[in-house]
């Protein structure tokens, strides 16, 4: 497994909280910014000493496309790790991604709180990255849960 894709996984990893946070922000401003008003069309001294025009509208427009990319480009890494934290809710990989990512405890502690050992610890953490890593690559699309509820994975097909 590459280093820089297990760092960029593990990234997301860590601050997928974070970054699911931003996304909402992101919703409600962009909510915001279309319920505004264009009647307002222009206003004069838009820039300190130009005295001409300054267009509202378009600044507006403007700041929506970036803040639409900004959450395109989240989206793609909340994703993939929402659908794989929802597969893993309740079980070992749910509770390590919980207490490692998210409450950034030891590694002695996690061990402690899962019953295992610290290289059992390591394993897993080796297995959570390399499936987040497949995902938010999209090799493989996030499992779902089977009818006996165990996991399947649907591969993608290449060409």
């Amino acid at each position: 497994m590459p280093r820089c894709s297990f760092k960029f996984a593990e990234r997301c990893l860590y601050e997928y909280q974070h970054n699911r946070a931003r996304m909402w922000r992101i919703k409600n401003t962009l909510e915001a910014l279309n319920r505004g008003s264009s009647v307002h069309a222009q206003t004069w001294g838009a820039g300190i000493g130009k005295g001409r025009p300054g267009d509202p509208v378009a600044e507006r427009a403007l700041r929506i496309i970036g803040l639409e990319r900004e959450a395109a480009r989240l989206r793609g890494w909340v994703e993939p790790v929402s659908r794989l934290l929802a597969v893993w809710d309740g079980g070992v990989m749910g509770d390590f991604v919980q207490l490692w990512y998210f409450e950034k405890m030891s590694r002695d502690k996690v061990a402690k709180a899962l019953k295992m050992s610290r290289s059992a610890v390591f394993r897993l953490r080796q297995k959570v990255v390399g499936l987040a890593m497949e995902c938010l690559e999209g090799t493989k699309k996030a499992p779902v849960r089977d009818y006996r509820g165990g996991m399947v994975y649907n591969l993608k097909r290449k060409g």
